[in-house]
């Protein structure tokens, strides 16, 4: 693949990324601090435990599972973060394990009574905004298909050939880049 268009791609889902996070603020959305020009940099609200697919492999490692209420909290945190979005017709369209953060979650083997759960959604370099997000609620209605069924037959707007490589570092000290 070209190197400039894959170069071309990666900048465009910084600008995106950088239009998205700066105006939006909530408590299950990683916050923007900043940005740096050389070299384009994204500084991030640090990660103290990395993200949650880091977290959930660190369980498995150690012949863990997360407790059911944790996993209730997670879906909980993320579903707000999520409709949060929504109202500020934002699409999140790469929901995975890796782009939801973690602030908070009991180590493998605790004993803590109380289980803190504090988890942040982050990369928007694919999400889509405004007319983009009207336009897939109007297809829905159209085509009388849930939202998700639409959501799932939407392919990402990379150039074929492109794997999708943060070509620029990212500062929220998850570990996972």
């Amino acid at each position: 693949m070209d190197k400039e268009l894959c170069a071309f791609t990666a900048y465009s889902d910084a600008r995106q990324e950088i239009n998205i996070l700066s105006h939006i603020q909530h408590t299950n959305v990683v916050s923007l601090f900043g940005v740096l020009l050389q070299p384009l940099s994204l500084v991030l609200a640090f990660a103290p435990q990395g993200s949650l697919q880091g977290t959930v492999d660190a369980y498995s490692a150690s012949g863990c599972k997360l407790s059911l209420i944790c996993i209730q909290q997670i879906l909980v945190q993320i579903s707000q973060a999520l409709s949060y979005l929504h109202t500020e017709n934002i699409i999140f369209r790469d929901l995975k394990a890796d782009n939801v953060l973690v602030w908070s979650l009991p180590a493998p083997h605790s004993s803590q009574a109380v289980q803190i759960v504090d988890v942040k959604l982050a990369d928007f370099g694919v999400s889509r905004t405004g007319q983009s997000f009207q336009s897939y609620c109007n297809f829905s209605r159209r085509q009388q298909t849930s939202p998700l069924s639409v959501c799932l037959s939407v392919s990402s707007p990379r150039p074929v050939g492109c794997q999708r490589q943060r070509r620029y570092p990212r500062l929220h000290g998850s570990g996972n880049h």
